[in-house]
């Protein structure tokens, strides 16, 4: 008994001063770093680097000033109530996950859905460095709620950095697969994709090993001859049929592999096949992901396993063809470790605290009529949010469906009953909190709403293209019929059904011409599959060879050491030229709308302006955009991508068919209705929140220091043209050393001081979010930081100060 409460003491004592002497730590640790980068400013006066000796004065006084700030922390945390019961980053989601476990589940598919919930609770596209919400924006004030898979990678893109999630999912599948551990997965859309992939062989199941090897021979030869190899000279020989999988007997299927890798090698090097380019795969799929596996044709450590790996996984992620984070979360439920018994339903009362319909439509309508904050910006996300709910909740025919099963009507009052409680917390709160903390107290609502989505899905794919054609109120009367829509799983998915579509009609060495703001992504993807060129670049000859031009009005980020000015595309003006001198060649114009507006007066004046083209089947137009900037209030937490074409429908545009019925490139179901619910009942909130970002954008150019925009400055921040609508800022560092100093006191500095200052600013991949975000990216004789502000208006003083400090280095 003795041992049991001494155990305990020193428990409790550990837990009072564990925190303490962890502040003390961190304290004492940025003070010395806070010296040291004192004194390296000392010792670079006496070299006459006035620059390098301003930058550590920066440093080292944010760092000494953080320092006292963790101190004064330490001494009062013990002390301070607030200290102790705030929750973890991780408390909503665990909180969910534990309500969610006391639903009725009758069913295996009640279980799916029960585990999908508990997954999707505020899962992100573009997630959060761990360290960032657990460990350094408490320190300053700053509560995130976060997912426990969090990371800062991008969703789509596994090629550069695969999310925990995804990570996850591949170790979990493998197990259930006959290849051996060490043969590389890579997960992508539930579709058949492999006329996406490049230079692919289909083997069908009656080929001989050496017929296989003729027909490698001769798509070598044609790729050879070809003035444009596609993605080089890599070729994908799929065996999915040829090598069935066969579970169930893993050493059958190992032995028919071992075979056929002995004789196909032994034929390769007879007739000098190089087989570091030959990929051999096999596709499968389960639920709601694809799976391609990669039959290493070398040795188990052999180098050319990991390339192969890194080459189609990257090609796969630069085409938006991996699959994305809602199929991520849905998929291999049956096979997570944290599994959810079946519980029978028994006659027993449901929790007290479930909350019916009508009682919650009566709590909207009560919180609007008490919501009387003067902030417009949470005045715009308040109002977009009950806009959804009503919408979602009036328009719903099947809630009486949906309450007759125990599983769902419990996940429906519950959402209720969670979303009343934000609602509580907004009213009570709505004067005295920050707008960061009510746009939080939004997303917990956002995540509910996504729940009250998934058992409801009132929308399918044939609902969206009658409700975003709604939204298109700039079409020419005439163009109207001409007009078809949809929307795919992300942008890049878009412009890959649209190469595919000119490909088809115009052949594989087919000519694309690419504005100068065209995001780097697209542009290495048009590079890949055709005959490339800037239109900066362009000939004559080239304009009047293009079958594709990929334009975009705004500019995005330019990954080059260039010193350049963001300005608007001038494409348009040069094409007008091209198509007057009686150009008869079919021509497909891209215009990627992610940054610009719905009813985009851009898109307007091109229409009027080439209508007479599209009537007579010269162009098609289609406008895309990436569904996950601006759509969604900044919740990033859905992948889509809206577009829409426009031909006279002759026989010249049949390829583009596949853009509307091609599964490969369609959204998920769940992201579809998000787009639905929003396009319908709240797109004049979406349109008035791009217009905040971007009015916050150019007011914070307009504050930066004269000095910053100078041409020689070693910072230096890239101008912004007017007339443009700017989404991100970015800063420049030249000269040596510039990846240190870019991360010291950008990366560094400028992100502490922000956090010092209650700005809550986070190291997010991606634009359009409702707090500031930034990223470095690093280059041979440049480095630079893209900072994008959110949509509170109260970001811009603090960062223009943070110009201000760094322009007097």
């Amino acid at each position: 008994m003795r041992k049991k409460i001494t155990t305990l003491f020193m428990s409790a004592i550990s837990l009072f001063f564990i925190p303490i002497l962890s502040c003390l730590l961190l304290g004492a640790v940025l003070q010395s770093v806070g010296y040291a980068v004192f004194w390296v400013g000392k010792i670079s006066s006496f070299n006459s680097s006035a620059t390098v000796e301003k930058e550590s004065y920066f440093l080292s006084d944010v760092l000494s000033s953080l320092a006292r700030q963790v101190w004064a922390r330490s001494l009062k945390s013990p002390f301070d109530w607030t200290f102790w019961t705030t929750p973890s980053s991780e408390g909503s989601w665990l909180h969910n996950r534990d309500l969610l476990s006391q639903a009725p589940i009758a069913s295996d598919r009640d279980r799916e859905l029960i585990l999908f919930l508990q997954q999707r609770w505020l899962a992100k596209v573009s997630g959060f460095f761990p360290l960032e919400v657990k460990w350094l924006c408490p320190f300053f004030g700053i509560q995130v709620q976060t997912h426990p898979e969090t990371t800062n990678s991008y969703a789509r893109d596994p090629g550069s950095c695969p999310s925990k999630t995804y990570a996850m999912k591949v170790k979990i599948w493998k197990r259930s697969l006959p290849h051996p551990p060490y043969f590389p997965l890579i997960l992508a859309r539930p579709s058949d994709i492999h006329e996406y992939l490049p230079n692919c062989l289909v083997i069908s199941p009656e080929e001989t090993i050496e017929a296989i090897v003729d027909q490698l021979m001769n798509k070598i030869k044609k790729i050879t001859d070809l003035d444009h190899a596609v993605c080089g000279t890599n070729v994908i020989v799929d065996l999915t049929h040829f090598l069935p999988l066969t579970a169930k007997n893993r050493q059958a299927w190992l032995l028919h592999w071992k075979a056929f890798q002995i004789l196909f090698s032994q034929l390769c090097h007879k007739h000098q096949l190089d087989l570091a380019k030959i990929f051999c795969i096999q596709r499968f799929q389960q639920g709601t992901i694809g799976g391609i596996r990669l039959l290493p044709l070398h040795g188990r450590f052999s180098k050319e396993i990991a390339l192969q790996h890194h080459v189609l996984s990257d090609w796969i992620s630069c085409f938006g063809l991996t699959a994305n984070k809602i199929e991520l979360d849905r998929s291999l439920l049956n096979t997570v470790q944290e599994r959810i018994q079946r519980r029978d339903i028994f006659p027993s009362s449901p929790p007290n605290y479930l909350l019916e319909k009508e009682e919650f439509l009566s709590d909207l309508v009560l919180f609007h009529q008490n919501w009387k904050s003067s902030h417009p910006q949470k005045n715009l996300m308040v109002d977009a949010t009950l806009q959804l709910l009503k919408g979602l909740i009036e328009s719903e025919a099947n809630w009486g469906k949906i309450f007759t099963c125990p599983t769902r009507s419990f996940i429906a009052k519950l959402s209720f009953f969670q979303i009343r409680k934000e609602l509580e917390v907004l009213i009570k709160e709505q004067e005295r909190s920050s707008f960061f903390d009510v746009a939080s107290c939004i997303e917990q609502i956002h995540t509910n709403l996504s729940s009250l989505l998934e058992i409801c899905l009132p929308f399918d794919s044939r609902d969206f293209p009658a409700i975003y054609r709604n939204l298109l109120v700039f079409l020419p009367p005439i163009l109207k019929s001409f007009t078809q829509c949809g929307i795919h799983a992300s942008g890049m998915t878009s412009l890959t059904g649209i190469l595919r579509a000119v490909q088809q009609q115009a052949g594989p060495a087919f000519h694309v011409l690419y504005g100068e703001n065209s995001y780097f992504e697209a542009v290495r993807a048009v590079s890949l599959v055709s005959k490339a060129t800037c239109v900066l670049d362009a000939t004559e000859e080239d304009w009047k060879e293009a079958d594709l031009i990929l334009t975009q009005f705004n500019p995005v980020l330019k990954r080059n050491d260039v010193q350049t000015e963001y300005r608007l595309e001038k494409t348009i003006e040069q094409l007008r030229a091209f198509l007057n001198a009686g150009r008869e060649k079919p021509l497909t114009l891209a215009i990627d709308c992610t940054v610009d507006f719905l009813d985009s007066p851009r898109v307007r004046s091109v229409l009027e302006l080439f209508q007479r083209e599209i009537e007579e089947g010269t162009l098609n137009v289609i406008c895309f955009r990436s569904g996950l900037k601006f759509d969604l209030l900044g919740m990033d937490n859905y992948c889509a991508s809206p577009f829409f074409m426009i031909h006279n429908h002759s026989e010249a545009w049949t390829g583009f068919n596949l853009l509307l019925t091609d599964p490969v490139l369609q959204t998920d179901l769940l992201s579809l209705n998000w787009f639905c619910l929003a396009y319908k009942y709240a797109a004049p909130q979406l349109e008035l929140y791009r217009k905040q970002v971007f009015d916050n954008t150019r007011a914070l150019l307009n504050r930066i220091p004269p000095k910053l925009y100078e041409k020689e400055a070693t910072y230096r921040v890239m101008p912004m043209m007017e007339g443009t609508d700017p989404a991100f800022i970015e800063m420049k560092v030249f000269g040596p050393l510039h990846r240190l100093r870019a991360s010291a006191v950008l990366g560094g500095g400028l992100y502490l001081k922000c956090l010092k200052e209650k700005l809550p600013i986070f190291c997010r991949r991606s634009i359009g979010f409702y707090h500031a975000n930034f990223g470095l990216l690093f280059r041979e004789k440049s480095s630079s930081m893209r900072l994008t502000v959110g949509l509170d208006p109260a970001e811009v003083d603090t960062l223009a100060a943070c110009f201000e400090e760094i322009a007097k280095f």
